[in-house]
């Protein structure tokens, strides 16, 4: 569909188990310069509903962040947004907060995560359940990513 100078090609989607991507190309269609053509990736979570406070199973958002996170290079971008425009948004910012934490200084503080986006806008967490959500998912993120050694469980 070509809108102005511009040419937007919508893409098929993909299905994956927690989320659908959907790719919108942008191509201008007049230039006497060589400019890229932009890609916007749109990945829709699957089994979180817009009257939950949190997904069903934290395998939803963390699958989400991390086909997000591959996306991501030096010159794009990440936008989250949701039904309400915050709650939705505070959680998925607050559990990317704290899995960088843990990826790049091997802490896990959610605690500290929370307060970070609450700093933000003190709407992003409004429950203790949203709390206690970003806690099973960084639990569920330890036990599937192995190479956070010092985490291991201690057995005898």
């Amino acid at each position: 569909m070509d809108i102005g100078m511009m040419r937007l090609i919508v893409g098929p989607p993909s299905f994956f188990q927690n989320f659908t991507e959907y790719t919108v190309d942008i191509i201008p269609t007049t230039s006497r310069i060589a400019t890229p053509h932009h890609r916007i990736v749109v990945l829709q979570l699957h089994g979180w509903s817009y009257t939950q406070s949190v997904p069903e199973q934290p395998d939803t958002l963390l699958a989400v962040l991390e086909k997000a996170e591959s996306l991501l290079t030096a010159n794009h971008y990440m936008l989250f947004t949701c039904k309400d425009g915050v709650t939705g948004c505070g959680v998925a910012a607050a559990l990317l907060l704290a899995r960088e934490r843990i990826k790049l200084i091997q802490e896990v503080d959610v605690y500290r995560s929370v307060l970070s986006v609450l700093f933000d806008r003190p709407q992003f967490i409004i429950c203790v359940e949203q709390y206690n959500f970003l806690h099973t998912a960084m639990e569920k993120f330890i036990t599937v990513n192995k190479h956070y050694g010092n985490f291991a469980r201690i057995t005898t």
